[in-house]
């Protein structure tokens, strides 16, 4: 299993291929993935890096018969040297949904952020008396909304740009080259 090891030398055959016969004997199949291939990762003192897919997800043929379409997906690593496995099990076929409105959520960063106070206030005093609470929150959370748009921009946005550079610099790890970028 060349293609799924990057760097220093392969485990030995003996290990690898009792493990294939694990699977067999419990008929169990690998599930194709999508993403990055590896799903762990070693940097040692020396420099030297390794890569290798050691999780995977496995199915019976029980559950590819009940179920048409298996997904995985290998997610980005946070925090460890495993990178996280996204199963999805569809009975059918993968469906794009609509892009649902967002529910308002205060965000407690905006509480650091001079201007913040003033919208909440403003947007309280244009609030009808009549309207009630419900339309102070209302009011207050369309303002706030827009407000948090100026302010930060598109904060989910920029989130996913950067889990999507990540995942491209993940990529290239192990490579001999220095990724840089100035902001």
């Amino acid at each position: 299993m060349a293609s799924e090891k990057k760097g220093l030398r392969d485990r030995p055959t003996y290990q690898m291929n009792s493990f294939r016969q694990a699977l067999v004997d419990c008929d169990l199949r690998s599930v194709p993935y999508q993403g990055y291939p590896f799903t762990w990762v070693r940097t040692y003192p020396s420099g030297d890096m390794v890569e290798e897919r050691l999780d995977r997800c496995v199915v019976n043929g029980r559950i590819s018969a009940d179920y048409g379409y298996i997904l995985t997906y290998h997610l980005v690593a946070s925090g460890s040297d495993h990178y996280p496995i996204l199963g999805e099990l569809l009975t059918d076929a993968p469906i794009v949904e609509a892009k649902k409105k967002r529910r308002f959520h205060f965000e407690q960063m905006w509480t650091l952020e001079k201007g913040c106070e003033d919208i909440i206030r403003e947007a309280w005093d244009s609030t009808d008396a009549m309207g009630g609470v419900k339309e102070g929150i209302k009011n207050c959370a369309e303002k706030l909304a827009k407000w948090n748009k100026l302010t930060f921009g598109h904060v989910q946005k920029q989130l996913a740009a950067a889990h999507k550079e990540l995942e491209v610099l993940q990529g290239r790890m192990g490579q001999d080259q220095v990724l840089l970028r100035k902001k």
